[in-house]
């Protein structure tokens, strides 16, 4: 099932999907790091058919690359209106990843008590160090991503081939380049949404042990910012875990659903 969402107050849409049965009465609410979109969650999503998953595609990237980037607030609204319309008395959890990840973290402030877990990976506490000259590296990094050589890199980074790279390097053309440009500005010089310690979610933050220092470090400091929290490192992987490890990224999500333990293969975090 594939549908868009109209936000009434400006006419702004983004592109989403849903997968599953809604009799689960659990919905899981999926939003993708920059440069990618909804479908990115397919492998995920594909071992979790006991939810109802709805894959959400952010402003200027995919399906949605015409609807215009405002701000990491302004997203998390529209996010929070396709829930109000689509899941609507279902148990809503959410999974993010690096972009998505900050925007689920502004989700959860402006609705403390409505979601009952996030998991989210690769996200960052502070603002990055040498903020400038992170944006001179953006602009290189924009011009490479041009690069179909440096395109396939990325797929393969996170675990695509075949059909999988041929749709990400047809779609990564799509991404609108001032949607980059404005979100990445956003997270380098990072405010962390208001009240998150009145968040009532159960919260779990996962990264790979080889990402950089200022992901890694964030995982201990979240703790002080939730009051339901949890952390683990994945092992012998970067920010493409997600991608090459679909089935454990799976498995983490069902235990933070289910409050269970985390899996064996996860570094679990003090």
């Amino acid at each position: 099932m594939t549908s868009p969402s109209r936000n009434v107050n400006s006419n702004i849409m983004l592109h989403y999907s849903g997968t599953g049965t809604k009799r689960s009465k659990t919905a899981i609410v999926f939003l993708h790091g920059g440069g990618f979109s909804g479908w990115m969650w397919e492998n995920i999503i594909g071992h979790l058919p006991d939810y109802f998953c709805l894959a959400i595609t952010l402003p200027g990237h995919g399906l949605s690359a015409k609807e215009e980037w405002v701000s990491i607030e302004d997203t998390a609204r529209q996010v929070g209106e396709i829930i109000d319309n689509e899941l609507e008395g279902m148990d809503v959890h959410i999974v993010g990843l690096s972009l998505g990840g900050h925007v689920a973290l502004q989700l959860l402030s402006d609705r403390p008590k409505d979601i009952s877990s996030a998991t989210l990976s690769c996200i960052i506490h502070d603002p990055l160090p040498n903020a400038e000259i992170y944006h001179l590296l953006l602009r290189g990094i924009l011009k490479f991503r041009k690069i179909p050589m440096a395109q396939k890199f990325v797929a393969h980074k996170f675990g695509m081939a075949g059909e999988k790279t041929r749709r990400y390097l047809q779609e990564v053309r799509k991404v609108d380049k001032k949607a980059i440009k404005q979100s990445s500005a956003e997270i380098a010089n990072l405010k962390l949404p208001p009240n998150l310690q009145e968040v009532s979610s159960r919260i779990l933050l996962l990264a790979g042990e080889t990402e950089r220092s200022f992901t890694l470090d964030a995982l201990p400091k979240y703790k002080s910012e939730f009051s339901n929290y949890r952390s683990a490192i994945v092992p012998k992987y970067g920010y493409g875990w997600s991608g090459k490890c679909p089935s454990l990224f799976a498995d983490a999500i069902r235990a933070q659903i289910s409050q269970n333990q985390l899996p064996a293969e996860l570094i679990e975090q003090n």
